[in-house]
């Protein structure tokens, strides 16, 4: 393995057209570890700033915010090939399959390699999606997975997924693969202030299929049998459901003790790492939908690793994850109930194995290969 020391690594470009420039896993991981591994990182996201900036060393290329169903969605690759060529990249890191076209472009015209860092299963999520007439679900799942699967044999250099699940969505390409789970980032240097009654919290994208409607009614069930306040730190493009949200806790007997963090706005992630830490609990209350329960959320990764318990649905798969230091929630669970569990769990296991850091000399090794595959690079590479 090279010393970063030695010269600085080439440059990656990070591009996602749905998410934040200062995304959790984009900018606060992914980048910022490729950085100090030595690459040269520049993100091109939504960002209220007008011009560009740096960022703790990574270059930020912002796109003015827009709801997720907005037409400026689809715009996003004709608006920013321009941008993105302008950064001369030696690889594009592509965070959402919509933009895999743009990313082929790219590889195209300036020769750099291509990641595609697979976040979720979109096919999976059209099968499932409520939104859509049920008689076109399957057609629009098997459609985008054969797209996926067409693009990542043809164009892409190499696969990061974000779910070990995820992986028989490759099965039968020839393409290097790494899972990089969206674990614990042990940096926090933000302080909030933690006086004031203890709280239960909900972190996290603010939806419905997350259990944000349903905590509201645990949460009241349970403040009924002991005093405890309710944190909802997330965000949401979702205007109608924001409204909504406020009308509930507005309807809440317990309104006066419920705090909305963010809503409208992102959640800066040490803040989010800063109220876990300091919780009784945390809600991870999702519904058990086909297309979630293989998955790790990000969030029991956080729970876990600060050691506090997280009252969740009673699936096998996340009843193994948490082995006993979570709650696992049936519908016959009373407020009381949850409490006497609560005050019984014992922290167990080892944080340092839910933190993201652990990964990072998989990531290293992983990206040098595909660098250095590319003849171009390779050649200044194997001088090191």
């Amino acid at each position: 393995m090279m010393n970063p020391d030695q010269m600085e690594r080439p440059h990656i470009c990070h591009l996602t057209v749905l998410n934040p420039a200062l995304h959790p896993r984009i900018f606060h991981k992914l980048a910022q570890s490729q950085r100090i591994l030595g690459y040269r990182v520049t993100v091109l996201g939504q960002d209220e700033s007008s011009i560009p900036y740096d960022a703790d060393g990574v270059d930020i290329i912002p796109v003015s915010p827009f709801h997720r169903a907005s037409w400026k969605r689809w715009l996003f690759s004709v608006r920013f090939a321009r941008k993105a060529l302008v950064t001369r990249a030696d690889v594009y890191v592509i965070h959402t399959p919509e933009l895999l076209p743009l990313g082929a472009y790219l590889r195209w015209k300036s020769d750099a390699k291509l990641i595609y860092d697979m976040h979720e299963s979109y096919s999976d999520n059209l099968m499932h999606a409520p939104y859509l007439p049920s008689w076109i679900r399957g057609v629009l799942s098997d459609g985008w997975r054969r797209f996926e699967r067409m693009a990542i044999s043809k164009w892409v250099d190499g696969v990061s997924l974000a779910e070990r699940c995820y992986q028989p969505l490759l099965e039968g390409l020839d393409v290097p693969n790494l899972v990089l789970e969206n674990r614990y980032l042990s940096k926090n240097h933000y302080s909030a202030s933690t006086e004031g009654t203890p709280y239960l919290l909900y972190t996290g994208t603010l939806a419905a299929n997350w259990g944000l409607w349903h905590l509201m009614e645990v949460w009241e069930e349970m403040r009924q049998v002991r005093p405890c306040r309710l944190v909802i730190a997330g965000f949401s493009h979702d205007q109608t459901l924001l409204k909504d949200l406020a009308d509930r806790i507005s309807r809440s007997p317990f309104s006066d003790e419920i705090e909305l963090i963010g809503g409208s706005r992102f959640v800066p992630y040490d803040q989010v790492q800063d109220l876990i830490s300091n919780c009784v609990a945390g809600f991870g209350l999702y519904e058990p939908m086909p297309h979630l329960i293989q998955k790790i959320p990000t969030k029991f990764f956080e729970y876990r690793f600060h050691q506090k318990p997280l009252i969740y649905p009673d699936v096998p798969t996340w009843r193994s994850f948490w082995e006993g230091h979570g709650i696992a929630w049936t519908p016959v669970s009373s407020g009381e109930t949850l409490w006497e569990e609560l005050d019984q769990v014992i922290p167990t296991g080892d944080p340092s194995m839910d933190s993201w850091e652990s990964q990072v000399p998989d990531l290293d090794k992983w990206m040098e290969g595909i660098v250095i595959s590319n003849p171009l690079l390779g050649e200044t590479l194997q001088n090191l």
